[in-house]
């Protein structure tokens, strides 16, 4: 599945402060989800890569992005500090940078949420002298493949700070009203008590 249809979800669900509205958009996203991407999808809801679980971590600080920000929009350090002292949220930030950017990247191919998935996943293994230039080489890859409404959302999973208001119990209410289930039932298939 493309990252950009999880993207517009995203959109949707940052727009919306109530939960069941959250729920509803969720579920109908959930129908169209296949099988083998619904653990990833969850995973990239809650802001993550890794499930809860996992005590991996990215190990991408907010000062690595705005390097990685910096590098692949040709943009001076100072004027991202600037631009994230006016908006707050370095995803924003990125956004609105890569919009006034002149030049477009010359190739580009479509984002999937198992890309997504798998590159970040490489990021905790980068080690030595060279770990920061891999990551965010990594990171640029993403974001200069990016449609500018993922830039935002690929950046906010990287930093753990997504924004969209998804909790564990909007999910369990999002899946109960996909699949037509008992929330008790959802509960004990994901042992949430």
């Amino acid at each position: 599945m493309d990252f950009n249809e999880l993207a517009d979800v995203f959109s949707k669900l940052e727009a919306t402060t109530k939960k069941l509205k959250k729920s509803e958009i969720i579920a109908a996203f959930l129908r169209q989800v296949k099988y083998q991407e619904i653990e990833s999808v969850i995973w990239l809801m809650m802001g993550r890569v890794f499930p809860s679980y996992d005590k991996q971590n990215l190990g991408f600080s907010s000062a690595l992005m705005i390097k990685a920000i910096a590098k692949c929009t040709l943009s001076s350090l100072t004027e991202i500090h600037e631009e994230l002292n006016k908006v707050g949220d370095l995803g924003d930030v990125a956004q609105k940078i890569l919009q006034s950017k002149k030049q477009a990247t010359l190739t580009s191919e479509v984002l999937t949420i198992n890309r997504i998935i798998q590159n970040l996943s490489k990021l905790p293994d980068f080690q030595g002298k060279a770990a920061v230039d891999q990551k965010i080489n990594t990171v640029i890859e993403l974001i200069n493949n990016a449609y500018r409404k993922e830039v935002k959302y690929i950046i906010r999973i990287i930093l753990e700070e997504l924004r969209i208001g998804v909790s564990e119990g909007i999910l369990r209410d999002a899946f109960a009203l996909a699949y037509n289930q008992a929330k008790s039932e959802i509960e004990k298939s994901f042992n949430i008590s």
